[in-house]
């Protein structure tokens, strides 16, 4: 099979090859990548669920919850470059089951929290053993996932994100619920114990069960195997004919620096309503178990729209307006449950078009930060820029909430502030409109000049 050059690329139709190699891949990845996600994401926000009681054993004001809540991004930032740059050097499953071993460890020692002090280093250590798990994923999935068809992946796994809040809420506030008292012990220092372990023992199973890339993937016949690394091998060629300098000029890029921006925004709604929400639910007069029920409530939704949303972006080709009206949503939610704190059915229909819209950004958007990294010569270093940076507010969010609640006694002013950065979250992306339109067009003639060959020399599509 001969290598095919930009100039040659041209569209046809699927082939057979195509269709099945995808499938194949997506089966054995998505699932278990979707899985450690969702592993992950729980160990990030049980510490919401924790808090419901652990503030009041501890003694925290809401500021000092906050601050903690939020110093797992300024670790999470500070180990993200050097965190990504391990994983292409050592390779996704070693690195990535290092990632996963290190932050079950440290959300297991949050147990044995007793103070504001160790609270806020061990939110710290765990910020610093998570990094790079996530710009890791999305690199890896540059690995194995042609261009088309990776909106459909990140909203596959984005899927995890609502589920692991969906399913952890009564989880969460049940295993609390349950164990309060056993051995002396409170209910959110078991939390910790129980859902920190999983994460060990799936760093583990990755080491036996993640391939690095297709070459090392023996579930792949030889033809599949073939196809997949043509393609992705053409699709970088393309990109590195538009590619400038290295890693400064790459974070430097303006077009990177909005992608930044965009899910800097994006985490700063996203970090102030996932840390604050079973609190805020808390204060409609439920127990800890009828507060994690109902905080599971906008998550469930979001799961659905989640997976609907990157389907139809990958359907339709597009990602700005997906984008868009995602962001809208979100900012819309967030202003109406600003206006009815004091009618709780209302208050949580407008957070669950909050919680749709931030979590139904995602798969356009690191479809979109795959296209603008494409155009560089350090994608590695630039996805974890991005995500490094992007996630700071990750920090400002709980922070300023807990802040604007303390200052106000009311989350109103904190949910209206969060929808004015998702109005502008929201337009962003149309400044890069032409050219993520013109760097989408050129990758999908890869795929199908590759399938062009692969039919010319075999009928069936199996060369």
């Amino acid at each position: 099979m001969s290598k095919a050059t930009p100039a040659s690329f041209r569209t046809t139709d699927d082939s057979p090859l195509q269709r099945e190699t995808m499938s194949v891949v997506i089966r054995k990845i998505s699932p278990f990548v979707g899985l450690l996600f969702f592993v992950a994401f729980l160990d990030r926000v049980n510490v919401s669920f924790a808090a419901i009681t652990m503030k009041t054993d501890l003694g925290l004001s809401d500021v000092a919850y906050g601050t903690g809540a939020g110093l797992f991004f300024i670790g999470y930032f500070l180990a993200e470059i050097p965190s990504n740059m391990m994983l292409e050097r050592f390779g996704a499953r070693r690195w990535l089951a290092r990632i996963m071993i290190s932050w079950g460890l440290i959300s297991v020692a949050m147990a044995f929290v007793n103070s504001a002090t160790s609270f806020y280093v061990l939110r710290f250590l765990l910020g610093l053993g998570e990094a790079g798990f996530y710009p890791g994923l999305m690199l890896y999935f540059t690995y194995w996932f042609p261009m088309r068809y990776r909106a459909r992946v990140v909203g596959f796994l984005m899927f995890a994100i609502p589920v692991a809040s969906f399913v952890g809420a009564p989880l969460s506030t049940g295993l609390m619920t349950l164990l309060d008292g056993a051995h002396g012990l409170p209910g959110w220092r078991w939390l910790f114990v129980l859902e920190g372990l999983p994460a060990v023992i799936l760093g583990i199973a990755t080491m036996r069960y993640l391939a690095d890339n297709p070459l090392k993937a023996r579930w792949l016949r030889d033809d599949q195997r073939a196809w997949l690394i043509e393609v992705l091998d053409g699709e970088r060629a393309l990109a590195k004919v538009h590619a400038k300098g290295g890693w400064l000029a790459a974070i430097s890029n303006p077009k990177v620096l909005c992608v930044v921006l965009m899910l800097a925004l994006n985490g700063l709604a996203t970090n102030g309503v996932n840390f604050w929400l079973p609190q805020l639910v808390k204060s409609f007069g439920l127990s800890t178990f009828q507060t994690g029920l109902v905080a599971s409530i906008p998550y469930g939704f979001a799961g659905i729209a989640v997976v609907f949303w990157g389907l139809h972006s990958d359907f339709k080709r597009e990602r700005v307006w997906h984008y868009a009206i995602a962001g809208w949503v979100a900012a819309a939610g967030l202003f109406i449950a600003g206006y009815t704190l004091n009618q709780p059915v209302l208050n949580i229909a407008a957070l669950t078009l909050a919680v749709i819209g931030v979590n139904a950004t995602q798969p356009a958007f690191w479809t979109m930060t795959g296209l603008v990294l494409a155009g560089t010569n350090a994608v590695a270093v630039g996805f974890a820029f991005v995500n490094s940076l992007g996630n700071l507010t990750g920090y400002v969010g709980p922070v300023l909430v807990g802040w604007l609640k303390q200052s106000t006694g009311s989350f109103g002013t904190a949910l209206f502030v969060l929808g004015c950065t998702t109005v502008l979250m929201g337009a962003l992306p149309f400044t890069l409109r032409r050219y993520i339109v013109e760097q989408e067009h050129g990758s999908e003639t890869v795929a199908h000049a590759v399938s062009d060959e692969v039919r010319a020399g075999d009928p069936t599509g199996r060369a």
